[in-house]
């Protein structure tokens, strides 16, 4: 499907099976990567989502590979859930307690880690995240093809259809251009 508003243009392609899809967004000419991440809302991205025509569309994407990782802890806490960091208030008591010691259970880390690859051959994508416990339209006339030429950096996802919602999110900063 082929996905434009005034910011974008981009195409969505779906995947053997059809429950995911691979998204590119190309951000319109003129526009950095940073300006489009940062303009780019949920509440934008579903409006471009919906906004999808069926098109053929012709599309160009270089191979890119990426890694990324990071320590959610802080986030986490910030997002709601502080109860689980702080060794006077979380209650992990059903999964046990140190040997031999009246040690409460507490989060002590939580790293996610990501990698992609996209190729002639497909996508593919993993993610794990661990969690250290410490003590403390038709048409009658057929359109013309549209055209997407991945050639300066771009916005990514997977998108899962029966939650609607990524799964992959990422950026390509540089197209080797």
């Amino acid at each position: 499907t082929y996905l434009e508003d005034s910011d974008t243009t981009g195409f969505t392609k779906s995947y053997e099976g059809g429950r995911y899809s691979f998204v590119a967004l190309l951000p319109s000419e003129g526009k950095s990567l940073q300006e489009y991440v940062t303009a780019l809302s949920g509440v934008k991205l579903r409006a471009l989502l919906d906004g999808a025509t069926h098109e053929t569309v012709y599309a160009s994407i270089p191979q890119f590979e990426g890694d990324f990782s990071m320590e959610l802890s802080k986030e986490l806490a910030a997002m709601g859930m502080p109860d689980a960091f702080d060794p006077l208030r979380a209650d992990f008591s059903d999964m046990g307690t140190f040997a031999d010691s009246d040690l409460n259970l507490v989060v002590g880390s939580v790293a996610h880690k990501t990698h992609i690859a996209v190729d002639e051959h497909g996508t593919k994508a993993a993610a794990a995240t661990s969690i250290g416990m410490n003590s403390a339209a038709a048409s009658a006339e057929p359109a013309k093809p549209k055209t997407v030429t991945l050639d300066r950096p771009f916005v990514y996802l997977i998108v899962d259809h029966e939650t609607d919602m990524p799964v992959f999110i990422g950026a390509v900063a540089d197209t080797g251009r």
